[in-house]
């Protein structure tokens, strides 16, 4: 069995919180609308793939996904 990339919107590499307690790290999380945008669009990304896999085709990474965070 082998991994097959949903491209590199599947992906999140995100701190929250870093320097807060852990005990409150759930408040920075809440607030952080943009990360939950971000949880989405990887969701997004890896439900594309595995529904162009399931009927033969070739996955388009990122079609019609717009990142939340402007670069």
């Amino acid at each position: 069995m082998g991994w097959i990339d949903a491209g590199a919107l599947a992906r999140i590499d995100r701190m929250i919180g870093y320097s807060e307690p852990y005990a409150t790290s759930h408040l920075a999380l809440d607030a952080d609308t943009n990360l939950q945008a971000e949880v989405a669009n990887v969701a997004r990304a890896v439900t594309a793939a595995v529904s162009a896999l399931r009927v033969g085709k070739q996955h388009r990474a990122g079609e019609g996904i717009e990142p939340p965070r402007a670069k």
